[in-house]
């Protein structure tokens, strides 16, 4: 091939490349154009929601402060039903107590609604003892009387004390209390004794007096200790 045919055909395929390089460089400039174009509206869309987001962010941060507001009371709420549970737990223990506790105190209440002066037909030393005071105090209808102040007290009486048995407990009472003076002469270091005598229609009237120490008989005082007696007179 000559060098014409060689310079022909170079400059050919510089003309070709040079029309493809036009080519690529419209083609590249529409791109450009297209994405400038799309870069604007991006532009716009951001500039439009650049405040809104703004908004958002300092909404979310008021949400983030409510929920750790909130986390924080609900931690408390929580604490407050623990402690409320245990609460309920112990007072529900506690009626159950008070429960057991009224049973008990009625079944003694209705024990003691009931007045019985025995035991096994015996009579118990205190309603010896009753007898023995309403006799001493001039109460000569004793039965009656008990009856009476039993229904004030809203005490219904099993069994009521005959004269005949009140009799008894009476003469007891003097027996016991003569043997509790022996025993308190016995015990005693000396004591006094005076007499004295007079005649009332030629009837020889004689009286005795015994002054002797005896014990206090005071709960939690010891009567060994003869520094707690008392002295006291007989007749």
């Amino acid at each position: 091939m000559s060098s014409v045919a060689r310079h022909r055909s170079s400059r050919g395929r510089r003309k070709a490349l040079q029309r493809k390089a036009r080519d690529e460089k419209k083609k590249y400039l529409k791109e450009i154009e297209g994405l400038q174009v799309t870069l604007e509206e991006n532009s716009r869309v951001i500039s439009v929601l650049e405040p809104e987001n703004s908004k958002l962010c300092l909404a979310v941060t008021k949400l983030e402060e409510k929920l750790s507001v909130s986390s924080a009371t609900v931690s408390t709420l929580r604490k407050q039903i623990s402690s409320l549970r245990k609460t309920i737990y112990a007072l529900e223990k506690q009626v159950e107590r008070l429960k057991s506790s009224l049973a008990t105190s009625r079944m003694e209440l209705k024990k003691l609604s009931v007045w019985d002066p025995t035991k096994k037909g015996i009579y118990k030393a205190s309603a010896r003892k009753l007898f023995h005071d309403l006799e001493r105090a001039g109460c000569r209808n004793h039965d009656l009387a008990v009856k009476l102040c039993a229904a004030a007290f809203g005490i219904r009486v099993k069994r009521v004390m005959s004269m005949r048995t009140g009799g008894r407990c009476v003469r007891e009472g003097g027996i016991y209390g003569l043997m509790q003076l022996g025993c308190e002469i016995k015990n005693v270091p000396s004591f006094g004794e005076g007499s004295d005598g007079t005649t009332v229609r030629g009837v020889t009237q004689e009286s005795r007096l015994i002054t002797v120490s005896v014990p206090s008989y005071e709960p939690g005082v010891d009567d060994t200790d003869q520094s707690t007696w008392n002295c006291d007179a007989f007749c």
